[in-house]
């Protein structure tokens, strides 16, 4: 496949060159990550691409990727990926004690990370969203299983989390076909 080998080849330029930060400690690649326990009903799995210790005593948790960069550092403390692997990170290496936690996109196509170092506030503010977004899936499972369309009780939606996702063009097909839900300018979706 194409798709393949373009991420083969970017991987292994990534490898090749030196990694842009002062490296410490390589903590591991593609190592799979989970919560020990539920929380709040939730259960978080994820796989962390690359996990370092920096020479400043920052932890960086890092995801690579193959697409274009959309949006910028200030949609980061928005981004739900983020706040997952800040979460799988922290308790994976909390033996670490590390300084800090940055979350990085490291886009491989042009070399450019894209790094957040999420405040206290803002992380407690993402996983209040979460659990919103938990207690409505919760809710639309509940409606599905009583026999409500599958499209209406999990209706596609654009919103904060679009901003950083490569797959625009399928929620634009969608849009045009009139099955996904687009808020008013400035609306909550």
């Amino acid at each position: 496949d194409d798709n393949f080998e373009r991420a083969r080849e970017m991987l292994g330029r990534f490898f090749a060159a030196c990694y842009p930060r002062h490296v410490a400690r390589d903590l591991g690649i593609e190592r799979r990550h989970s919560w020990r326990r539920y929380r709040r009903g939730m259960l978080a799995v994820g796989r962390i691409d690359y996990a370092c210790l920096l020479e400043n005593g920052a932890m960086e948790l890092v995801d690579w990727k193959t697409g274009r960069r959309k949006g910028g550092v200030e949609d980061l403390d928005q981004d739900l990926q983020v706040l997952f692997y800040r979460s799988l990170g922290a308790e994976a290496y909390a033996h670490l004690a590390p300084r800090s936690i940055r979350v990085t996109l490291y886009f491989l196509g042009s070399g450019a990370p894209l790094t957040v170092d999420l405040e206290r506030e803002d992380f407690e503010a993402g996983w209040n969203r979460i659990e919103a977004i938990a207690t409505a899936i919760r809710e639309a499972m509940a409606a599905v299983s009583a026999g409500m369309p599958l499209l209406e009780a999990f209706p596609p939606r654009r919103g904060v989390q679009c901003s950083l996702c490569p797959i625009g063009a399928h929620c634009d097909a969608l849009a045009s076909a009139g099955k996904l839900v687009v808020p008013p300018e400035g609306g909550a979706a």
